[in-house]
C-alpha cells in the first residue's frame, strides 16, 4: 500500500508550489455587515474564493490558496482543496481547511483568509479532482499533495496542466491517481483529506 508521508516538500516533482506572504487579493469582501451579491469573487465574511467553503475558519493569520489553469479536459468537474494543520499528532489531527470549486474554461481558484497558523507537525495540503465524478472523493480521482515539515507564512498551491494530462496515464500533469494511497497512521487519503461528512 502506497504512502503520501514525505518528509520535504512535494509528492511529484511536476508540482509548482509557490509559498509567499503577499496581502489578500483585491476582491476581498469589505462589508461589515450580511453579504449582498456585488459580484466579487468573495463569496462571504470568513473570506473564501469557492464555490462552498465546507470548512473555511478565519482564526488563523495565513491564507490558503489554489490555483489550476489548463484543465479543460475537466471542465465542469469538482475540485476540492483542503489543508491538515495537526494539533497533536498529524495521526489523529482531523482536516483544517476544506474548499470546493468547479473547473470552469479549464481554470479553477480557491481561497480562505487568515486559516492557518505557524505549525511545525507535518502540516500538508491537497487538491482532488473529482475524476470519477461521484460527488465525492474516491479511488478513482486524481490528486497533488504539499507535505511539509512545517509552515509559517501564506501557502499557495499553483498548477499548470499545460495540455491538461500526462499523455501516458490520461492524468492532470502534478497529479496521481488516488488508489489505495493511505496517509499518517495507515489512513485513507480521502478520509485525512475530503472527509464525506463535511461534504453537502
Amino acid at each position: 500500500m502506497r504512502s503520501l508521508i514525505l518528509a520535504a516538500v512535494l509528492l511529484t516533482p511536476s508540482l509548482f508550489i509557490a509559498c509567499n506572504s503577499g496581502s489578500a487579493p483585491d476582491q476581498a469582501d469589505t462589508d461589515s455587515g450580511a453579504d449582498v451579491d456585488t459580484g466579487t469573487d468573495w463569496d462571504d465574511d470568513s473570506g473564501s474564493i469557492a464555490d462552498q467553503a465546507l470548512r473555511c475558519e478565519s482564526t488563523g493569520v495565513f491564507d490558503f490558496r489554489t490555483v489550476g489553469v489548463g484543465f479543460d479536459k475537466y471542465d465542469g468537474h469538482i475540485v476540492w482543496a483542503a489543508a491538515v494543520q495537526p494539533i497533536n499528532s498529524p495521526h489523529t489531527d482531523t482536516v483544517t481547511v476544506l474548499l470546493e470549486t468547479t473547473i470552469e474554461s479549464g481554470e479553477f481558484e480557491t481561497s480562505c483568509q487568515d486559516s492557518l497558523e505557524e505549525n511545525y507537525r507535518y502540516p500538508s495540503y491537497a487538491v482532488v479532482i473529482d475524476a470519477d465524478e461521484s460527488g465525492d472523493c474516491s479511488p478513482e480521482d486524481y490528486a497533488a499533495v504539499g507535505q511539509f515539515y512545517a509552515w509559517n507564512e501564506d501557502q499557495e498551491f499553483t498548477t499548470e496542466a499545460f495540455d491538461g494530462t500526462d499523455q501516458a496515464q490520461g492524468i492532470p500533469i502534478g497529479f496521481v491517481k488516488i488508489g489505495d494511497t493511505t496517509t499518517w497512521g495507515e489512513r485513507a487519503f480521502c478520509d485525512y483529506y475530503v472527509p464525506s461528512e463535511l461534504l453537502k
